[in-house]
């Protein structure tokens, strides 16, 4: 069965409150003064990534 514009719009708002939620996770990280280096260049690069191809599905990553 063919998906509704309402299922799509519908899934499109999930997908942006994904995408800022995990963002502001990886944010906090970043900016934390007991984060690692190595875990503040991870969530950066994870930062770039999702800014430049959006929150990625559970099985693409």
């Amino acid at each position: 069965m063919a998906k509704t514009s309402k299922k799509w719009i519908s899934e499109r708002k999930v997908r942006i409150e994904e995408y800022e939620r995990v963002r502001g996770i990886l944010w906090m990280i970043i900016t934390a003064s007991e984060t690692n280096t190595t875990d503040r260049v991870e969530a950066v690069k994870i930062l770039y990534r999702i800014d430049s191809e959006g929150v990625p599905l559970p099985e693409s990553w």
